[in-house]
């Protein structure tokens, strides 16, 4: 499992006793059974309240979610559980644990929990959560109620019907909505993809061949996950073209509450969905490697080891796994001596530790803390030391190899994929493990560990990271923008290409910083910057994220806000009611000109939208405004209603600079209102 600065999860490995298939490797997966009665609180609820912080030692950060609940199923308790997760963002790092389990502030879950004082924990990592939608359970394909039920049968000791795990994906109304009867349109068919295997999350791109896909784009969906999970999670693919016989796109990899998953191996890999949501039979894909799209920002990268937690033949063994990868990209972990720590940490050191881990059913886990432009700038790796370990060449049932678990860790630490196909169960990277070996990389591994870092003696030049600069300016201003984190695997001298988003570009430069550009027209503008060997130009990066940037014509721009909610008093009389409101209106010129004085127009309307029909109350001046000043208007007015009536629930709207007397870049934004409480 891992954890990381900064974004999101990458897969992972993380080892289980027992668990759900994030980036983990599992001895086997709970049943409901096990969960139910390993957990002294099971609740269903939504989560209210998610707040991260660091540890005292600032080498921890734990996300503490605050769970309304609307059902014990086992236990009891108050209206609200609080839980303690590992991972989360604070003071702009952010660190994930993949494996472990992630909650979305709003979102219902049926949690499995062990409860303590002050936060419970989660049963199980991510195994110990179900999500909840639309009353039904995501991963068991079930109404909640009835998955209630059959948990209680179990905790009350009654012959409940056990949940167990199945194949194939998720109900197609989670995947692309509520399906149409099938008889009612065509049913699509595949009837091949070519080629028949790609990497995932390098953009590769893949044409899908057969009929009644339709005129109109539908869905492609790649599955993720399938013998932990009891439906299989579903990736989305990013469509690049779309005919009722062919589709293009990509192989995905893709966040799932805050994981993030890569394409698998599968007979039963891919399906597509019509525009009309009718889905078409599975047909099968292999994927080589995954990629998170992270990475070292050097190709020399240290570990250190706790030699004296684990005893003989450890640290040799993690050597063993190092020197695997070693050798097969541009790319070198290198022993850097002992470490005494004992626990992980973002100390300074990648370091390998074994610690008894107070996660039920975790044999391992990596952390992994990235920066904010996705370099890996420290990893962990913990082995619980609750569980047996063995350097053996034939460790004994449920004792686990060391090397090989390493192995796989290490795949991590160069930020490749857990894969959970079913027809991957060869490669290091696959993300279960009930006790084999595996000391060996396959030929998909090692291609996964050069595209990342280019084969030995190779020259690869990375793709540099997003362009920083200004979000938002004005025509006829200069800006400066600039990247980094783009070399060459050769140490050869790089150039630098920004692409503006309006047809220019800045032509090829050494300059990575202080690169100047202005704009003569408004508009939206996509930024962004690729790289090439300054010594052979040929080679070239991917261009970078996109940056887009907001140029409004240069000018003054009015625009305001109310500044409170507004008062209501009413008087009623036998004839009419008088209801005088009042509020402060705050106008501000958030231009980069002056503004001259203008008028304010307030009106009295039934709906949202300002319109002929709306009712004219009153006006104000503005007066001169410069460039970035604001001034407030106190506004109220007695309304006249119908006798026993109020303007609750009306809007008062304030429209600024009605006669276009200012010239301004944007009027989308002068008019401004509030619902009367």
């Amino acid at each position: 499992m891992k954890r990381l600065i900064v974004i999101l999860m990458l897969g992972v490995g993380v080892f289980f006793y027992a668990a759900e298939a994030h980036s983990v490797v599992l001895q086997k997966p709970f049943t409901i059974q096990e969960l139910s009665e390993q957990s002294l609180l099971i609740v269903l609820g939504t989560v209210t309240k998610l707040e991260s912080s660091w540890n005292p030692e600032r080498t921890k950060i734990f996300t503490f979610a605050e769970v309304e609940v609307e059902d014990y199923v086992k236990g009891h308790g108050g209206k609200t559980v609080s839980i303690r997760i590992p991972g989360g963002r604070a003071d702009g790092i952010t660190e994930i644990h993949a494996g472990m389990s992630t909650l979305c502030a709003g979102a219902k879950f049926l949690l499995f929990l062990n409860p303590g004082h002050p936060y419970s924990d989660i049963v199980g990592a991510s195994q110990g959560k179900y999500r909840i939608i639309d009353g039904q359970v995501l991963e068991q394909e079930i109404p909640v109620g009835e998955f209630v039920w059959r948990i209680k049968g179990l905790t009350d000791g009654e012959p409940g019907e056990s949940a167990t795990a199945g194949s194939g994906f998720l109900r197609e109304e989670f995947l692309f909505g509520e399906a149409l009867e099938p008889d009612e349109l065509p049913t699509p068919v595949i009837t091949g993809i070519s080629p028949s295997s790609a990497s995932a999350g390098t953009n590769s791109t893949v044409t899908i061949s057969g009929y009644d896909f339709g005129s109109e784009k539908g869905s492609v969906c790649f599955r993720a996950t399938g013998p932990i999970h009891a439906t299989g999670t579903c990736l989305p693919a990013a469509i690049l073209s779309w005919a009722d016989t062919q589709i293009k796109c990509t192989v995905p990899v893709d966040s799932v509450d805050y994981y993030l998953y890569s394409a698998g191996s599968f007979d039963t890999a891919v399906q597509v969905a019509t525009e009309d949501r009718v889905p078409s039979a599975d047909y099968p894909f292999t994927v080589t490697f995954g990629y998170s799209g992270y990475r070292w920002p050097s190709l020399s990268v240290s570990y250190y080891i706790n030699e004296n937690s684990y005893g003989s033949g450890g640290d040799t063994a993690i050597k063993s796994a190092a020197n695997s990868w070693n050798g097969h990209s541009n790319l070198n972990l290198g022993y850097a001596g002992a470490t005494n720590s004992s626990s992980y940490g973002y100390n300074g050191k990648n370091e390998f530790i074994w610690q008894n881990m107070d996660y039920y059913g975790v044999i391992a886990e990596t952390v992994y803390w990235l920066d904010p432009y996705g370099n890996v700038v420290e990893v962990d790796t913990v082995f619980n030391s609750a569980f047996y370990w063995s350097t053996s060449d034939s460790p004994l049932p449920y004792v686990f190899d060391v090397q090989t678990i390493a192995l796989h860790e290490l795949g991590h630490w160069l930020v490749l994929l857990d894969l959970f196909g079913d027809l991957d169960t060869s490669k290091v990277m696959y993300g279960i493990n009930t006790g084999e070996i595996r000391r060996t990389l396959t030929a998909a591994d090692v291609a996964g560990i050069q595209y990342i870092y280019g084969a030995p003696g190779t020259e690869t030049v990375y793709r540099p990271r997003i362009v920083d600069g200004p979000e938002s300016g004005f025509t006829g201003v200069s800006y400066d923008f600039s990247t980094g984190n783009s070399f060459s695997t050769q140490s050869h001298p790089i150039e630098y290409l920004f692409d503006w988003g309006d047809g220019t570009d800045s032509g090829w430069s050494s300059d990575a910083t202080g690169v100047q550009k202005s704009w003569d027209i408004a508009g939206n503008f996509d930024v962004r910057v690729k790289t090439r060997c300054a010594m052979d130009t040929s080679l070239e990066s991917e261009w970078s994220e996109i940056r887009t940037v907001r140029i409004k014509r240069s000018g003054p721009d009015l625009t305001g806000s109310w500044l409170y909610p507004f008062t209501q008093t009413c008087q009623s009389g036998k004839k009419s009611s008088r209801c005088k409101v009042a509020s402060t209106l705050r106008i501000s010129n958030i231009g980069n000109e002056g503004a001259p004085s203008s008028v304010i127009q307030f009106f009295l309307s039934d709906d949202e939208t300002f319109n002929a029909g709306d009712t004219f109350l009153k006006k104000a001046t503005t007066g001169s405004l410069k460039a970035g000043a604001t001034k407030t208007k106190d506004f109220n007015y007695s309304i006249k209603l119908p006798p026993g009536q109020t303007a609750s629930g009306k809007y008062i709207i304030a429209v600024i600079d009605p006669d276009n007397i200012v010239t301004e870049g944007d009027k989308t934004n002068n008019t401004i209102l509030y619902q009367i409480p």
